[in-house]
Order: C-alpha cells, then sequence, then structure tokens
C-alpha cells in the first residue's frame, strides 16, 4: 500500500499517463511512437506536479492529506529529484530535437509559475496567483498538456501544421479541462479557505457536473466528425471511446470514495486513451 500510496501521490502514475497521452498522440499523427518522446513527457509532468507539491502544501493539508504527509515523509527525495528529473527531460529534448522541442518543455514550466507561484503583488490585486481566478487554473493546465502532447511529435517528426494537429490539441485540450475540474471537487474544502475560486466552489457540485458532461458530449462529437471528415485517423473511433469512460467516472462521483476516484480512475484516463489508440492499430 505505501508503494502504491507512493506512486500515486508522488506523481508517478500521472506521469505515466502522460507518456500514454504522447503515445496515444504520435499514432493519431500517423507516426510512430517513440520512447524518447514518452521519457520527455515523463519527466516533465513528474518535475510540474511535484512542484506543485511545494506550492500547494496549505491546501494539500487540507484537502489530501494522506499526500502531504506522503510528500513531508519522502521530502528529502523528492526536492532533489525535480531539478534532476527537469534537466534529464531538458537535456533529452535537446538532444531529440533541438531548441523548438527545449521550449516545449521550458514553456509547460514558465505556465506552471504563471499560474501556481504568488507573483502577482498585494498591492495592484486580491489575487496573488492566476490559479486564484476561476477558470484560469484549469484553462493553463489543458494548454500546457495539450501542447506539449502536440508540439513533441510534431517537432520530432518534422511534421507540418494541418487540420489534423488542430483535432489532436482541441481533443487532448478538452479531455484536460474535464480532468482538472473533476478533481477540484476533492479540493472544495480546502480552496475555499485558500480563497481560490474553483467552478465546483463557484457553481456547486450538480451544475459543474452537468457542465462537465456537456463538454464531454461536444467533444465525443468533434472527434467523431474530426474522424469521419479524415482528419483523424480511423483508429481515432476507439480513441473516442474515452467519451464513455469520462461519463462513467462523471457519473460515479458520490458512488466511489472520491479519493480514489480522482487520483486512480481520473488520473488513469491517458492510460486508457493510450491502451484505446493501441487496440486502434490492430483492428483498423
Amino acid at each position: 500500500m505505501k508503494i502504491f500510496d507512493f506512486i500515486v501521490h508522488g506523481s508517478i502514475y500521472l506521469a505515466f499517463g502522460g507518456s500514454c497521452l504522447v503515445y496515444a498522440s504520435c499514432l493519431l499523427f500517423g507516426v510512430e511512437p517513440k520512447l524518447e518522446l514518452m521519457v520527455i513527457m515523463f519527466l516533465t509532468i513528474y518535475t510540474i506536479y511535484n512542484l506543485s507539491r511545494i506550492t500547494d502544501k496549505a491546501e494539500d493539508e487540507i484537502n489530501v492529506p494522506e499526500r502531504f504527509s506522503m510528500f513531508t515523509r519522502y521530502e528529502k527525495y523528492l526536492t532533489p529529484s525535480i531539478p534532476i528529473a527537469y534537466l534529464g527531460a531538458l537535456f533529452l529534448a535537446y538532444y531529440t530535437g533541438g531548441i523548438k522541442m527545449v521550449g516545449a518543455v521550458l514553456l509547460y514550466l514558465i505556465l506552471f509559475l504563471l499560474y501556481g507561484v504568488k507573483w502577482i503583488p498585494a498591492s495592484i490585486s486580491k489575487y496573488r496567483r492566476l490559479k486564484e481566478i476561476m477558470g484560469v487554473k484549469n484553462i493553463m493546465i489543458a494548454l500546457a498538456w495539450a501542447l506539449m502532447a502536440t508540439f513533441l511529435p510534431l517537432v520530432y517528426f518534422h511534421l507540418d501544421i494541418t487540420i489534423t494537429t488542430l483535432a489532436i490539441f482541441v481533443f487532448i485540450f478538452i479531455r484536460w479541462i474535464i480532468n482538472p475540474v473533476f478533481f477540484d471537487f476533492k479540493d472544495i474544502k480546502g480552496d475555499k479557505i485558500m480563497g481560490v475560486i474553483t467552478l465546483p466552489v463557484f457553481f456547486g457540485v450538480r451544475r459543474t457536473l452537468i457542465l462537465l458532461a456537456i463538454l464531454n458530449t461536444l467533444l465525443g462529437i468533434f472527434t467523431l466528425i474530426s474522424t469521419l471528415k479524415g482528419w483523424l485517423p480511423p483508429l481515432a473511433h476507439l480513441v473516442n471511446l474515452s467519451t464513455i469512460y469520462c461519463y462513467c467516472y462523471l457519473y460515479s462521483y458520490n458512488k466511489m470514495e472520491i479519493k480514489f476516484l480522482s487520483n486512480v480512475i481520473v488520473d488513469g484516463e491517458f492510460i486508457v486513451i493510450g491502451f484505446l489508440a493501441l487496440l486502434g492499430t490492430l483492428l483498423f
């Protein structure tokens, strides 16, 4: 159980999901997935999300005491691993794709610093971090994931920006709008205390669930149309089954323990997407 908790709360599980997302992105582009791209994504996600364990300690102590406890217990090991992992991601990015790919890895860090760190002077705004502004955190997280997962294959394989690129970007972006908003359900108490106005805090749980279901439906329709139009390859029909997966975890709210639902089921969504993409290559 301690190993499982470390894998989940130490961002290893989520980072693996990021690798699976890049794997799926490569297949959607019609190119062979490369291990080095998956490793770059893994190291970047590991870095950024463990950095957030440091910047969000106060919230985690209230919302996710087990994650706070785990990070505190292993802090002397996890803290030095953060710069090591990030430097590894930068080195591998430069070695495989040059300065453009390094830019994608740096962009994720820049976006994180903009929304997660208190850099806005108290004298000019009541908001100290962009994440305290409703919706900004979710948009910036989704933007970072979508840019990374589309940009890495684009640069590595010297692909042109086409309608396929846009379709893949939109798919990942909307998926990552839904995903972290669902995570905000378990953080309502701490977010209220810390003054972070998330969608569940502002609209309430029921209305937010309805909004996420609508977004999920629209994304499913968009992905279906994109596949029928030829903007995405036929294997995208299998990837689009993630729409059903999303309906299942939205429906499971209040029917399953929220922390397990969020940390395992929801965070595992991109592992499922990677598997569906692989299955699609076998069927189409």
